[in-house]
């Protein structure tokens, strides 16, 4: 075993597990960063999806509202013109009613874009959960199996900021719950780094439950 030791001391060579500390420099600080991150990230996706939602259904019923007035018109002429005009103007009033309000409707539907707006919600909503999934499964790798802490943390806050500015305004009237259900990355597994200070596990303990 001297021997052994002796020539890999002159071959220069160093152990494995030392090259895997420098470069996975992994703490439970940085697990609970990228956690509370993912949590973040999971209520701007809620917060999208429900915007999404509801322009699709604003778009939908305003839609459906527009193409039930132009036959419902029809009809109003149709009687109009059975019945006697000359004596009772209700029906064409009724007519031009309808009409005005389906042409209202037909462009509050192009001025809103509802679909437009359904459709950018969406795709916000795709981008977080790719942002979701890359933190998740970083995360669920073993430590040396895992990325560079600070390149990876890098390019996490560079995409997070690039979501927030690309992403659409969300109404301010839409508000989520709080899902327990997606704790399912709050333990940390670096067992071998864990503080032994009380107040440093407190405070970690307090970062993963935000």
């Amino acid at each position: 075993m001297e021997k052994t030791d002796a020539s890999e001391h002159r071959n220069g060579t160093s152990p494995k597990p030392t090259e895997l500390d420098e470069e996975n420099a992994w703490t439970p600080g940085i697990e609970a960063l990228l956690n509370n991150l993912a949590l973040e990230c999971n209520k701007y996706k809620k917060l999208h999806s429900n915007s999404a939602r509801n322009a699709s259904i604003k778009h939908g019923r305003a839609m459906y509202v527009a193409i039930a007035l132009g036959p419902i018109a029809g009809v109003v002429a149709s009687i109009g013109a059975v019945m006697h005009p000359e004596e009772n103007k209700l029906f064409p009033v009724l007519e031009i009613c309808l009409g005005f309000l389906s042409g209202i409707i037909l462009g509050s539907i192009k001025v809103a874009k509802f679909d437009e707006k359904s459709t950018t919600h969406k795709i916000a909503c795709a981008k977080y959960t790719s942002m979701i999934s890359n933190i998740k499964f970083q995360l669920a790798l073993p430590v040396e199996s895992r990325d560079n802490p600070f390149e990876f943390m890098k390019w996490v806050e560079n995409k997070y900021d690039e979501l927030l500015l690309q992403s659409p305004l969300i109404d301010d009237k839409l508000k989520i719950t709080h899902d327990d259900s997606f704790h399912d990355v709050e333990r940390s597994t670096c067992l071998k780094d864990v503080p032994t200070d009380k107040s440093l596990q407190y405070e970690l303990r307090r970062l993963n439950k935000l």
